[in-house]
């Protein structure tokens, strides 16, 4: 059998490789400390990262009920907002067709005028003719349903304008009716 013979850099080879192995079970123990100190870490950061989230989510959700809240308020006072303007709207229409109702009056008194004018010019030469005249003015009086009460929110000029208008119609008329009737 031969003999084995050992060298030197055999023995220092091995004693290399033990203290590499030595080397690298200490090695290996930090690493896996620091891997497991890591995970810890990692696990309380995500415990601290999840409450943090949990607190955010809650803290959002406060906000939106609050935002919700307000927008809910808003649309409250938007929709007010809105019956006022509806009203405001409508009061105006309101307001011009009454002016334009007024005016319409205005018109046919300015008209009834002008006609009691002219009957009265006539009144004595062609009575009938004035009486034919007087009643179609009558008649568009109650066609027309001319009223001093419309001018009452106008002015109290405009009223007693009507009423004398309307007074001076049925003057007329009840004079022809007399002079009619001595006919």
């Amino acid at each position: 059998m031969a003999k084995r013979s050992t060298s030197w850099g055999t023995i220092a080879n091995l004693g290399i490789d033990g203290y590499q192995l030595k080397r690298l079970s200490s090695i290996s123990s930090e690493v896996n400390s620091i891997r497991s100190s890591v995970q810890r870490d990692t696990q309380n950061a995500v415990a601290t990262g999840t409450a943090i989230t949990l607190s955010a989510i809650s803290s959002v959700a406060d906000l939106q009920v609050g935002m919700m809240h307000n927008l809910r308020e808003m649309d409250n006072k938007l929709e007010t907002l809105s019956d006022i303007s509806w009203q405001i709207s409508s009061y105006f229409d309101r307001k011009e067709k009454h002016e334009q109702f007024v005016g319409s009056m205005r018109i046919i008194l300015h008209y009834m005028e002008r006609e009691l004018d002219e009957i009265d010019q006539y009144l004595e030469t062609h009575t009938e003719y004035a009486a034919m005249k007087l009643e179609i003015i009558r008649d568009r009086i109650e066609q027309h349903d001319v009223k001093v009460e419309y001018f009452a929110q106008v002015s109290t000029e405009e009223m007693k304008h009507a009423q004398s208008v309307l007074d001076r119609v049925e003057s007329t008329y009840h004079l022809l009716i007399n002079k009619l009737g001595d006919s």
